[in-house]
């Protein structure tokens, strides 16, 4: 709940800053300079093993091997968030530096051990610039069908039988293809008993 207000109140902050263009121009241009400093930092710990992790002290889940996964949930936000950033290179008419943009951040994702963060790009190129260029309705659109496929898959996922499935699906680099079935199908059974309200963040973990 405190994540959750804490959420709110930002968001409320964001919207209330971006009514003129010239704010929206800054946050923007401050996204931009945050994506290329992410860019920088994923690639010094990708090509030196995790130099500044271990620079700084950050526990890994084998203490002695640096672990690439702990940038699965950073790498999935700035693959999202960099099409809004392409979108406004591409409104200014500086397309080489959108090409730019794109190219790293496509080959930093790509080095990454997620599959979900590449098709989270993929998704977003598809979705982001309909968003941007045809306003409002389109985002509507996309809400429902957002909303619509979360219930659709608790439903397959409900259906589905792990034990008969592991081992008969194609197994996709960087997928975790097993695993996330198991996932899946313990995510379905708890939204079931509790259908309306959920169970909040991190609540699996305990």
């Amino acid at each position: 709940w405190i994540r959750m207000v804490l959420f709110f109140i930002g968001s409320l902050g964001l919207f209330s800053y971006v009514s003129q263009m010239e704010n929206k121009e800054k946050i923007i241009k401050t996204l931009l300079w945050g994506i290329v400093i992410a860019l920088v930092i994923s690639n010094i710990e990708i090509f030196t093993n995790g130099f500044i992790s271990g620079l700084i002290g950050v526990d890994y889940k084998v203490s002695h091997k640096f672990d690439i996964v702990i940038f699965n949930r950073g790498a999935s936000v700035m693959s999202i968030m960099s099409w809004a950033v392409i979108c406004y290179l591409c409104s200014k008419r500086k397309y080489k530096e959108a090409a730019a943009l794109f190219i790293a951040v496509l080959v930093t994702i790509a080095r990454l051990q997620s599959l979900s963060t590449v098709l989270g790009f993929v998704a977003g190129g598809m979705v982001f610039p309909l968003v941007y260029w045809q306003g409002k309705k389109t985002l509507k659109v996309f809400a429902i069908l957002a909303i619509t496929g979360v219930f659709i898959f608790a439903a397959a996922a409900k259906i589905m039988d792990a034990n008969k499935l592991v081992g008969n699906i194609p197994v996709v680099p960087g997928g975790a293809s097993d695993i996330r079935l198991y996932i899946c199908d313990y995510a379905a059974e708890q939204a079931y008993k509790k259908p309306i309200l959920g169970w909040g963040f991190n609540a699996s973990r305990n």
